[in-house]
């Protein structure tokens, strides 16, 4: 694997070049048309561009450039709410019990509020069943122990 990155890094540096010397011999726009356009009364750079046909350029460079920075605005912000969502959860999970201990130590009385609001349901586990007149509880008893009925 080693032995491709001196190779790759070659490469790039080889087609660097190459484009500087390409990007600096060529001309992209005819140097009398531009010399010609550049005196002129209008010699504004919506007018340049316009007269010597790069124009469209501008606007597909500009048009790329804003759709390269939505779609990045976009998998940022997929990333972001990612890692947000993962400490937040983290953090209730490492705070929550802190809290709620500090918060019925400051109300004493919802323990036994909660109590008497579900009292039906804690009297129903501990009833007697009308089958057999056992009792709920050791038939939880049992079946941790592993008898059958």
């Amino acid at each position: 694997m080693s032995g491709w990155v001196p190779f790759f890094v070659a490469l790039h540096i080889a087609t660097a070049i190459a484009i500087a010397v390409l990007m600096g011999n060529y001309h992209f726009v005819d140097p009398s048309l531009m010399k010609d356009v550049a005196t002129s009364a209008q010699a504004d750079s919506l007018n340049l561009a316009s007269q010597i046909g790069r124009l469209d350029v501008l606007t597909l460079s500009i048009t790329v450039l804003s759709i390269l920075i939505a779609v990045a605005t976009i998998l940022g912000f997929w990333f972001y709410r990612g890692v947000v969502e993962q400490r937040a959860t983290d953090e209730v999970r490492e705070r929550l019990p802190m809290i709620l201990d500090e918060y019925v130590k400051k109300n004493p009385y919802l323990f036994t509020d909660a109590v008497r609001a579900n009292a039906a349901i804690l009297r129903g586990g501990l009833a007697e069943d009308d089958a057999g007149g056992a009792d709920f509880a050791d038939d939880i008893a049992q079946a941790m122990e592993g008898d059958p009925e």
